[in-house]
């Protein structure tokens, strides 16, 4: 059943640029940080933690990755990275900058709707969603912050694989940052 129901699921046409960089995933010569949050919000405040969260993880020579989009707290991670690299050229001229590199991870389905911030290091599109979040979720900590159904999920996901043993626990940080998620929700402290 599952696999009839998938063959409908898995769009026919996979975007030609599949992956940039000569064909190549990003490395995995650094710690690798997924952050999970919004695409879609425009909250001062939120805008300014995703911005900052990024900006810190690139100061401190890791590699970030992200869903891609090209709005909202997903957007402000890669900038949050790329402004880091600029204020580094600017304050530190002819000293070597912390090693870090940005990852936009993408599927067909949302790629179309929440654009894709090709500005970054690597890009990828997956064909489906499912291949999206184990690309995601193929990394070294995560990071939920500000979201909406597709942050939950996200961090669902990382949670049942954690529970059940697919995903290592040691070593691999999952930080839920102490904010609303979703409409509706109440502030949690974590």
């Amino acid at each position: 059943y599952i696999d009839d129901y998938m063959k409908h699921y898995i769009p026919d046409y996979v975007s030609p640029r599949e992956f940039r960089e000569q064909g190549q995933k990003a490395p995995d010569d650094l710690f690798r940080v997924t952050i999970y949050c919004s695409a879609t919000s425009t909250n001062e405040h939120f805008l300014k933690e995703a911005h900052d969260v990024a900006y810190d993880l690139a100061a401190g020579g890791f590699a970030v990755k992200n869903g891609g989009g090209t709005d909202g707290l997903m957007l402000e991670t890669s900038k949050g990275v790329h402004d880091f690299r600029e204020w580094w050229k600017v304050n530190h001229q002819g000293e070597e900058m912390p090693k870090n590199h940005i990852s936009s991870i993408q599927c067909e389905d949302t790629y179309k709707s929440e654009g894709l911030c090709d500005f970054n290091d690597y890009v990828c599109v997956h064909p489906n969603i499912f291949q999206r979040m184990a690309d995601l979720q193929d990394t070294d900590g995560e990071i939920a912050l500000w979201g909406g159904a597709g942050t939950v999920q996200e961090l669902m996901g990382s949670i049942m694989l954690r529970e059940a043993g697919i995903t290592p626990v040691a070593d691999r940080p999952l930080v839920i940052v102490n904010a609303e998620i979703g409409q509706g929700a109440h502030r949690a402290r974590v």
